[in-house]
């Protein structure tokens, strides 16, 4: 993923949380960005909880703008675990890329 693609949900994501007054919780988006579409906005939950209501690769943006993925599964049983993909805005690198699946009860909300 792209520093310029992060943006983009990133930007998506306050957006949203701005013209829904959304103080805590994920701003899930579904799509990729392969040629020339974008992920699209799909709502919002308070916890990354449940992955399996997700097919995978939705994204989810957090209040502070940590960027998540849901991996494993399928369209129809729905994903396994929602994955880290981006550190928070402003650090340096994308070492979280690499970080291992976090399981649902790992995942929460620090607001």
């Amino acid at each position: 993923m792209t520093p310029y693609q992060l943006k983009l949900l990133r930007n998506i994501a306050k957006r949203y949380r701005k013209a829904e007054n959304l103080q805590a919780g994920f701003v899930i988006l579904v799509g990729s960005f392969f040629g020339h579409c974008k992920p699209e906005l799909d709502g919002w939950v308070l916890r990354l909880d449940c992955p399996s209501s997700f097919i995978p690769g939705c994204f989810a943006v957090s209040a502070s703008g940590e960027v998540f993925v849901t991996e494993g599964g399928n369209d129809y049983d729905g994903a396994q675990a929602w994955s880290p993909l981006s550190p928070l805005p402003g650090q340096d690198g994308l070492g979280a890329c690499l970080a291992a699946p976090a399981q649902a009860d790992q995942v929460e909300d620090t607001k």
